[in-house]
């Protein structure tokens, strides 16, 4: 069952921050069974969609590949 904890902080991100936390396509960790954190690309779509301030991704994932960044400034 997925839990929408990030859509409940949304409110108070006036006050704090909200970033969505994604391991996207390692194999470094073991994969969380909700689907939005599975790429960068559903992360981004769920973090749009929600109007959260942004994604927080492992960075060994961004310097393997730039075009995640450049994406999605």
């Amino acid at each position: 069952m997925l839990t929408d904890q990030p859509c409940s902080l949304r409110r108070k991100q006036n006050k704090y921050p909200v970033l969505f936390l994604t391991q996207a396509e390692t194999a470094k960790y073991k994969s969380y069974r909700d689907p939005r954190c599975w790429t960068i690309d559903s992360a981004a779509k769920f973090v749009g969609m929600s109007e959260l301030l942004g994604v927080n991704a492992i960075a060994e994932i961004l310097l393997k590949d730039p075009s995640n960044v450049s994406s999605y400034l």
